[in-house]
């Protein structure tokens, strides 16, 4: 890990169960001759940047990611390790993408409340800039579109076509334009067999129907709901993810 990369931790997770394997070689990255990349920008070692695409000065880009064709990375953009973004794909200013985040094919971070000239061109000035945090694990489907200053829970799946307005829990599966949550999926990407309606219930009623806890068929990953009936991962499992946020 660079300098460059260790200055970006606070806002990465701090699990590493998925983690390139150990001993993996690192190479310089892979700038394709016909990719656009404006300076100073900081490209970690092991990414790939396809034709075509343009990632824009001041923004960082950590190890091991994918880039692929005719993909604009704004400035001050902040991916982290092993993330992949598909092809088409546009990513504002003001998004961070954590450890192992996939952007499908088309994806777009923009203003979706405020579509109008001006209002786009405030949005270039740094006053105007939403933060978006996508944290890791995240899967976003080909299609989505992602409202400036929403957060995805880490190892969300947001179906394809998605419009993304409000904040996602972690875990949840979401599709629709508004958004619905339709299901929850483990970290391992296998669906939980969770009660149906389960996204209308608080943890009250849960808990009155003896609907404590929630174990993964594949991996046996525990999930218990929370005040709001989110399903989260249960606290002492070693697997568990544990997320750092900036101070």
């Amino acid at each position: 890990m660079t300098a460059a990369d260790a200055s970006f931790q606070d806002y990465f997770s701090s699990d590493t169960s998925l983690s390139a394997p150990p001993g993996h070689p690192e190479t310089p990255p892979s700038i394709h001759p016909a990719a656009w990349v404006d300076q100073p920008a900081h490209i970690g070692m092991n990414t790939s940047i396809a034709p075509f695409s343009h990632v824009a000065a001041h923004s960082h880009i950590g190890a091991g990611c994918t880039i692929g064709h005719h993909v604009t990375i704004a400035a001050g953009v902040v991916l982290g390790q092993h993330v992949t973004v598909m092809d088409h794909a546009h990513v504002a200013s003001g998004v961070i993408l954590d450890n192992h985040v996939f952007c499908g094919n088309n994806t777009v971070f923009m203003p979706l409340h405020r579509l109008r000239p001006l209002a786009l061109q405030r949005q270039r000035t740094h006053d105007a800039i939403r933060p978006t945090m996508i944290r890791q694990g995240a899967t976003l489907g080909p299609g989505c579109a992602i409202a400036l200053g929403a957060s995805i829970g880490a190892f969300a799946f947001v179906e394809k076509n998605t419009v993304i307005t409000e904040n996602v829990p972690p875990y949840a599966i979401v599709a629709g334009d508004p958004m619905v949550v339709v299901g929850w999926r483990c970290a391992c990407g296998h669906h939980l067999d969770t009660p149906k309606n389960q996204g209308r219930k608080t943890r009250s009623s849960l808990m009155r129907n003896s609907i404590t806890t929630v174990t993964c068929g594949h991996c046996t990953r525990q999930y218990t709901p929370d005040a709001r009936g989110h399903w989260a991962a249960v606290l002492g499992d070693p697997r568990t993810v544990t997320v750092a946020r900036p101070a």
